[in-house]
């Protein structure tokens, strides 16, 4: 079983219909853990998220963990190290700890796509954020000490034309 199979069986989700596991980071992006670092003994942790048009992360570091981002719908432009590129579905990419990278979801369906953690531990911040209202209610002073998640810029500005 490939992947985009795994995924597939795990199940279609959208905003509108969100459903059990899936958690609400901000308007627009929500995400479910597939795997949890706890299933693997801390090896790694997949997410499935699901982004509207326009919207992503901020530009940021993981310090304690390589991300890799597998894309099943849409399309992400990513930027990692400076250099953009536009993720297709079924195309992934491994963006390595301690290097910058920012993401968007710049067409005009929703994007959805996997992100695995490893080592994992992660997952556990999108959760954290959602079980506190959301990002506007975080407290993020524990995000660096915590997570090993450095916040060094802005998110990329929606130009889809």
């Amino acid at each position: 079983m490939t992947i985009q199979e795994s995924a597939n069986d795990a199940g279609a989700a959208t905003l509108e219909s969100g459903g059990p596991g899936w958690y609400e980071v901000e308007p627009g992006m929500t995400f479910k853990v597939i795997v949890s670092s706890k299933e693997t003994g801390g090896a790694y942790a997949v997410v499935e998220s699901i982004a509207q048009p326009g919207v992503g992360s901020i530009t940021h570091i993981h310090h304690k963990e390589d991300e890799h981002f597998f894309v099943l719908d849409g399309v992400a432009h990513v930027v990692i190290d400076g250099v953009p590129t536009d993720l297709h579905p079924g195309q992934s990419a491994t963006l390595p700890r301690e290097v910058p990278h920012v993401w968007i979801n710049r067409s005009d369906k929703p994007l959805r796509m996997l992100a695995i953690f490893s080592p994992g531990g992660f997952e556990q911040l999108g959760v954290d954020v959602a079980e506190s209202g959301g990002l506007e209610k975080y407290d993020f002073s524990q995000i660096q000490p915590k997570y090993g998640l450095e916040a060094i810029g802005p998110k990329l500005e929606d130009v889809r034309g």
